[in-house]
């Protein structure tokens, strides 16, 4: 089976007519809005928020946290009106959110340590399991020692 064409990722990225070209254009518009949204927002909400995606001339914004997308709420008219006047953002009617909170890097599992009692701890614990009247927990201590011991 013969392949008919190269085409090297430049070609394809420069052609209109191919879906990439039309995704590297719409990635761009997102970030020429992002930054301008960033400019129109309070320095402390710029680090919390950033243009998750534009359709039908709706800016769909991604926030990091609650408290943050209750401050945009209340803004929304304000920063709309602000939207308006900037030229990078024509056709914008209307915005929107979703709150996705930073995923938390998972803490490792530290592998178990095998901690073993002296002889003199084992003892410890009989001396301690001979003078308790509950049957349980006189049980539990001579096993642990017992354990302790074996290890």
């Amino acid at each position: 089976m013969a392949i008919k064409s190269h085409k090297s990722i430049k070609q394809i990225a420069e052609s209109n007519a191919s879906n990439f070209s039309k995704i590297l254009k719409h990635v761009a518009r997102l970030e020429k809005m992002n930054q301008a949204i960033k400019a129109l927002l309070s320095p402390e909400m710029v680090a919390y928020c950033q243009v998750a995606n534009y359709r039908e001339g709706q800016i769909i914004l991604e926030i990091k946290n609650a408290a943050i997308a209750t401050l945009i709420r209340f803004q929304l008219p304000n920063l709309l009106s602000k939207i308006r006047q900037d030229p990078t953002l024509a056709g914008v009617t209307s915005i929107s959110y979703y709150i996705q909170p930073a995923i938390k890097k998972q803490i490792p599992i530290l592998p178990l340590v095998n901690r073993n009692l002296s002889p003199k701890n084992a003892q410890c614990l009989n001396d301690i399991a001979a003078g308790i009247n509950d049957p349980k927990l006189k049980s539990l201590l001579i096993k642990l020692s017992q354990h302790a011991q074996k290890s």
